[in-house]
């Protein structure tokens, strides 16, 4: 409800009531002592009487029941007892803390009531004074204000700054006076602001109301006038909402700008605060655009629009680490390689254990400033040792960089280093300049001295040699290398053959040459140049070798074969190969008792388990001596060696087949059906051995076998049905 106005008139009749019912209890006692005297008399008492009641037993009833009532808890607030609170009030004999109490509890029966008393405005007052922090006189005044029951006076603003306290937000005398606390809040505000009161409550006030609503520019400014000295951070987001809303007003931007220089975080308002610092202009300003480039390298700012304000700092105050850092950075970052550049760079350096660490905290390194200087030096063509050492630094940081590259290259090669590490900068530098011939000779320098073979390092190869900027010694050093290969690429044929017409007496670049014809399966070519080689070199075993091997394996020339091998084995006469190569072509001769000497050779003093040498003396000893024995013994030695060798348990079934030894031969037939399953043959032996042998019924075994394996004649079947009758029979 609303606050409404007390009835003077109501509360006046009222305490003529209780007047009256004191006066007329006076009158009846007056009369009483009176009447018998005289009946005027009576009535003279009535009169005595009233006024004797009126102006002492009223006095000290109501002054007793009033002062009874406000002690009480709680103190009554009845309208009888308000009725009373109002009368003790105009005595006279009341003291003060009495009456104090007796207006409180006014008060509060006004409160309860939901009125408001002109009459008692001095009452309301000394109560919101004596304790402003009871809700009651304080809400009934301002709810007076608001209602226009009271004019604005200068007591209006703190009456209201009171009620509208964050504690009594939610009072309930905000309903009971029908009062809207953001209205009025608002209403204050204004007030403050207009009237410009900027005591600690008013500015508070305006704080939280802006709080909530930041849209009011005249609060923003009230607040940016009245909070400084301050800088806590409510009053630091004021002035920069304010230096937002006016950035013109140079007090705010400055005050603001002062603060930030000292108190520096990095943070792009700052930034933004300082650069309009700078623009004010004035006697400051040296000092705004240091504490900006510093903002900007907290902010690891290093675009070009913070170039201008790092140099214009740097030139105030060159001695400061963090501006220095952060503009040789700076133009680093932008490329930035001229004269000025290069000092910047210069003195960083100089610097480098005290300065690393300052670039590390502004988000670069002292690698980015190698990086810069170098590209300095190279724009100068520098080949110094430090300017070497910086190019090696500044590509270590950066191996894609062309520039930095192509200097170091030019350096190393002048210097003639050809090392992997030079090599891996020769080949930045010819991907970025390809065109460059000192840098593409430093290369294919770089990797024949390196053993480089690949197909990359083959590529360089062929250019120089295309460009006709081969060094003396090229084509030897990288043909050495490709004859390391197993695959070799087509250019080094193409280096041997070179090599082959310069150097005519050159056996080993020939035998590269036959060697890699016959990887190719060129046999003949590869002949060819083996021949070449013994012819020019005939102590040369590899080429006796291999040209008596390629003679009797691809040709017929026996005598040509023999005469290499013989060669070879006098050069080396424990080579296994050789030794068997020469008994091979010695038996191919028919000369059998030299080729059994080298046989013999191989097993006594070379490899006396070696299995051809043994075939190869069983079949020379019975070709010679014609010793069986010896030789079955042989080449039972072979096949215990290697048992799974087809071939020698073929000759040891056909050499004993062709000397009778039936149980020999039946050992080596049985031992080929496990070794090759899918020949007929061997069965077809074994089943005539077994008929020999008088064992039908295996016979019939084998000759089944070899039929089911595609055996055919009529021999077979006229042979398994002969033995079929026997084994019938038997059973």
């Amino acid at each position: 409800m609303a606050l409404r106005a007390a009835s003077t008139h109501q509360e006046e009749r009222v305490i003529r009531h209780v007047q009256w019912a004191f006066g007329g209890i006076g009158a009846a006692v007056g009369a009483a002592v009176l009447f018998p005297v005289h009946p005027l008399a009576a009535v003279a008492g009535i009169f005595a009487g009233a006024i004797a009641s009126a102006l002492v037993a009223y006095r000290k009833a109501v002054v007793a029941l009033a002062r009874k009532w406000s002690l009480e808890d709680p103190p009554r607030t009845s309208r009888m007892a308000f009725a009373f609170y109002l009368a003790a009030l105009e005595c006279n004999g009341l003291d003060d803390i009495s009456r104090a109490r007796l207006e409180r509890c006014l008060v509060e029966a006004d409160v309860n009531a939901g009125v408001f008393s002109t009459g008692r405005v001095a009452i309301y007052r000394r109560r919101f004074a004596v304790q402003p922090d009871d809700p009651g006189p304080a809400f009934l005044l301002a709810a007076a204000y608001k209602q226009g029951w009271l004019p604005q006076d200068e007591q209006m603003v703190p009456v209201w700054v009171r009620v509208v306290r964050e504690d009594w937000k939610e009072h309930p005398l905000w309903n009971r006076f029908n009062l809207s606390r953001s209205k009025l809040l608002e209403d204050l505000v204004n007030i403050i602001v207009r009237e410009g009161n900027i005591t600690p409550e008013c500015v508070d006030v305006v704080a939280r109301a802006y709080a909530a609503n930041p849209g009011q520019s005249g609060w923003l400014t009230y607040l940016a006038r009245a909070y400084p000295p301050r800088t806590d951070p409510q009053a630091l987001k004021v002035y920069y909402a304010f230096f937002k809303h006016s950035p013109r007003d140079t007090a705010n931007t400055r005050f603001l700008a002062d603060y930030v220089a000292e108190h520096l975080q990095g943070k792009p308002w700052e930034a933004e605060v300082l650069r309009a610092a700078v623009a004010t202009g004035g006697e400051e300003r040296p000092r705004y655009i240091q504490a900006l480039a510093r903002c900007y390298a907290l902010m690891h700012c290093t675009d070009e629009n913070a170039l201008p304000v790092y140099r214009e700092a740097f030139a105030l105050k060159p001695d400061d680490t963090q501006i220095l850092a952060a503009l040789a950075l700076t133009l680093a970052h932008n490329k930035v390689y001229d004269e000025q550049a290069e000092e910047v760079y210069s003195k960083t350096l100089k610097s480098e254990k005290t300065l690393a660490p300052v670039l590390e905290e502004i988000g670069g390194s002292i690698k980015d400033v190698q990086s810069a200087m170098a590209h300095c030096l190279a724009q100068r063509g520098a080949q110094t040792k430090s300017a070497i050492s910086l190019y090696a630094r500044a590509f270590e940081h950066d191996p894609s960089d062309a520039v930095v590259a192509y200097a170091y290259a030019g350096a190393l090669a002048a210097a003639e280093d050809y090392s992997q590490k030079a090599m891996k900068v020769y080949a930045v530098a010819h991907k970025n300049y390809p065109d460059d011939i000192e840098i593409l000779v430093a290369l294919a320098k770089a990797y024949a001295q390196n053993g480089m073979t690949n197909h990359e390092a083959t590529y360089i190869y062929q250019k120089v040699l295309h460009a006709r900027k081969e060094w003396p010694g090229m084509c030897e050093s990288v043909a050495a290398l490709y004859a390391k290969e197993k695959r070799p690429p087509e250019l080094a044929l193409q280096l041997w053959k070179r090599l082959a017409e310069e150097q005519p007496q050159n056996a080993q670049v020939r035998k590269w040459i036959a060697a890699e014809y016959l990887r190719r399966h060129e046999t003949k070519n590869a002949l060819s140049y083996y021949q070449l080689a013994a012819e020019i070199a005939p102590d040369d075993f590899e080429a006796q070798l291999m040209t008596g091997k390629l003679l009797l394996e691809y040709t017929n020339d026996l005598n040509g074969a023999l005469q290499a091998l013989q060669a070879a084995v006098a050069l080396q006469p424990m080579h296994l190969e050789a030794n068997l190569l020469l008994g091979d072509t010695l038996a191919r001769l028919e000369v059998y008792p030299a080729a059994l000497t080298v046989f013999e050779h191989v097993l006594d003093n070379i490899d006396n388990n070696n299995v051809h040498a043994l075939r190869m003396t069983a079949q020379m000893k019975h070709l010679t001596d014609h010793d069986v024995l010896a030789a079955v013994k042989l080449y039972e030695r072979a096949v215990t060696i290697d048992p799974e060798n087809i071939e020698v348990w073929k000759e040891l079934a056909e050499f004993t087949k062709d000397h009778g030894m039936v149980d020999r031969e039946i050992r080596a037939l049985e031992t080929l059906t496990r070794l090759d399953p899918r020949e007929s043959a061997y069965h077809v032996r074994l089943g005539e051995l077994y008929v020999i042998d008088g064992d039908f019924r295996r016979a019939e075994e084998h000759l089944r076998q070899a039929i089911s394996l595609g055996a055919q004649g009529t021999t077979v079947f006229t042979l398994l049905g002969e033995v079929a009758t026997r084994v019938r029979r038997s059973a």
